[in-house]
């Protein structure tokens, strides 16, 4: 499965570049990556792409990190 803290830095920047489903499909099938499934589960069930914001410091610059999300401002991990 796709967990960010398993990329490779250069993986990482290509996942953050990705704005949309499609292009983050288009990088995981390019890189031999698998989506987890409660993210596949997510946007196909109509809640997009969008990730939760921050609940520490309110940042929208969040991610997925395999057991929950985790945050790229202040580091803050939730579930």
């Amino acid at each position: 499965m796709m967990n960010y803290n398993d990329l490779t830095p250069e993986q990482k920047k290509l996942v953050e570049g990705c704005h949309t489903p499609e292009e983050l499909f288009a990088l995981a099938k390019r890189e031999g990556l698998k989506i987890p499934e409660e993210d596949l589960e997510r946007i196909a069930g109509g809640q997009g792409w969008q990730l939760p914001d921050c609940p520490n410091c309110g940042s929208d610059k969040t991610y997925n990190n395999g057991s929950g999300y985790s945050c790229k401002a202040c580091g803050n991990s939730w579930s």
